[in-house]
């Protein structure tokens, strides 16, 4: 079953997928109009099933709430959220310790942080409850 991590931001929104317990970064796609048109044809293509979405702390998690609704009415899918708290540094650090360039991290970064916010959910224990939309 394919699931879709999402690093949500102002500007650009990071995306991965899962197959099982195999994780990828996807694709940055930027923040505006066309974003939920291209997430649906995204879903369809890859055959998603789920999605996870990142969750700051502080005054963007209103913003990532409402944003996690339209998907949730967009794609019709179960929804969940998952702190994304660290996931941007922590892509980063491994995107340094890949040997990526600067060029190349910033192209990578926010679908990196979509793949490690997909694993937290991915890694949590099942009894736990999850946040769904």
């Amino acid at each position: 079953m394919a699931v879709l991590g999402i690093d949500f931001g102002q500007r650009r929104i990071g995306l991965a997928l899962s197959e099982g317990f195999l994780t990828r970064p996807y694709l940055t796609l930027k923040n505006d109009k066309n974003f939920f048109r291209h997430l649906e044809e995204i879903c369809t293509r890859e055959g998603v099933k789920k999605i996870v979405i990142g969750l700051p702390e502080g005054k963007n998690q209103a913003k990532v709430k409402v944003f996690g609704e339209k998907i949730k009415k967009t794609v019709n899918l179960p929804t969940f959220f998952v702190s994304e708290v660290m996931s941007t540094r922590e892509a980063l650090t491994r995107l340094i310790q890949s040997g990526r360039s600067k060029k190349d991290r910033k192209k990578m970064l926010d679908a990196s942080a979509a793949a490690i916010i997909l694993e937290s959910y991915l890694n949590q224990d099942q009894s736990r409850t999850k946040d769904e939309v």
